[in-house]
């Protein structure tokens, strides 16, 4: 049993290390699992390590390919589950997160070397994915629309039920009951 003061059984005090170390490979595989069919657990994971040594060690060129492939992890994840609604949803995702990660790279740089200017460039192609993306999010929207509209005149039938209950119903309030 252990005590308030932070030992265990016979004055030995206990360590965190393992429940630390099971914890953190927990949440590793569980990511692994979920993740892994999209491909964009490995963009992660190099991309975090890149932008950690970035950080850790000054060294401002490890932010690029760190941003970069942060931006594509995220947005092959984002791209796995909007996928499903529309192909072109899906590509948006990509080249959205593709865009965000050459935004990245300056906010990045920014944070880490705040009086040092550079990597501004990364903004032109970052904006021109971007526009991509959005023209590609306005296909899908239009897809999804599409499909919608495909479905409803599919079962144009239940729009002439639906009006004809709303008429019927109409005539019965102004009527009034026909038992009275």
């Amino acid at each position: 049993m252990m005590g308030s003061d932070g030992f265990g059984r016979y004055g030995r005090s206990r360590s965190m290390s393992p429940g630390i170390v099971l914890v953190g490979l927990g949440v590793l595989f569980l990511l692994w699992q979920l993740l892994s069919p999209t491909g964009a657990l490995p963009l992660l994971i190099l991309g975090g390590i890149f932008t950690g040594v970035a950080f850790s060690s000054g060294v401002r060129g490890f932010v690029v390919p760190g941003s970069i492939m942060l931006g594509l992890g995220g947005g092959v994840l984002a791209g796995a589950i909007l996928g499903h609604l529309s192909g072109a949803y899906g590509g948006a995702a990509v080249v959205g997160g593709l865009g965000l990660g050459f935004w990245m790279i300056p906010v990045l740089d920014a944070m880490r070397h705040p009086h040092i200017g550079g990597f501004e460039w990364a903004k032109i192609p970052g904006t021109i994915l971007l526009g991509i993306s959005a023209f590609l999010a306005l296909l899908g929207t239009a897809s999804v629309a599409a499909r919608t509209l495909g479905l409803l005149f599919h079962y144009w039938p239940l729009l002439l039920i639906l009006g004809g209950l709303a008429f019927f119903l109409a005539s019965r309030r102004r009527r009034g009951p026909s038992w009275s």
